[in-house]
């Protein structure tokens, strides 16, 4: 796998009550990772919403699904495990729900022969591309 530069920004999390889909509580009290950050955000900033650098960190990941976004397909994923970070920040992500993008994921899926359910520890850090938010593989 080829050396991959590291997103130096800021990443964009909010805290959610619960996230509900098609009725059921799937989500509960927790941070998650936004996968954009549109000038309402930056206009009107949310205590419910925290910018932390960029930190690179090994994790599991598992796929839970895929979606569409507004401009991006993109995978969505749980970590475990995460380490090779503060730890503050490793508390921060465990058990988290995270987006990967299609062409990452499409790397991910052939170097690690994930798939039913199988999970991979991975050496991962945030990107952004366009407007959007997710994780890549660095290293």
């Amino acid at each position: 796998m080829k050396n991959k530069k590291m997103y130096e920004g800021e990443i964009p999390f909010r805290f959610y009550d619960s996230v509900e889909y098609a009725g059921e509580v799937i989500r509960k009290a927790r941070w998650v990772q936004m996968d954009y950050l549109d000038n309402y955000y930056i206009k009107n900033p949310d205590k419910d919403i925290v910018l932390k650098p960029n930190v690179p960190f090994i994790a599991k990941i598992q796929i839970l699904t895929y979606s569409r976004g507004r401009s991006a397909a993109n995978w969505n994923a749980v970590l475990s495990e995460v380490d090779g970070c503060e730890s503050d920040y490793a508390e921060f992500l465990e058990g988290m729900n995270v987006t990967i993008f299609m062409t990452d994921m499409l790397e991910i899926i052939l170097n690690n022969n994930l798939w039913n359910g199988k999970s991979v520890f991975l050496h991962l850090a945030f990107c952004k591309r366009g407007m959007n938010y997710g994780l890549k593989v660095i290293g």
